[in-house]
């Protein structure tokens, strides 16, 4: 499976208590596609994101 993190940007985050982190390693440990982006950075075009 592939999944894509809407999250804030690194200098935002807190490492401590972003539960967003933890998803990340557990999908990363077995074995999922990962990518991240922030919302400024999000585009969909006719539907695709």
């Amino acid at each position: 499976m592939n999944v894509c993190f809407i999250m804030y940007p690194w200098e935002e985050m807190d490492p401590e208590n972003d539960s967003t982190l933890a998803m990340i390693q557990e999908f990363a440990k077995r074995g999922h596609g990962l990518a991240i982006t922030t919302p400024a950075n999000l585009t969909i075009r006719d539907s695709v994101a």
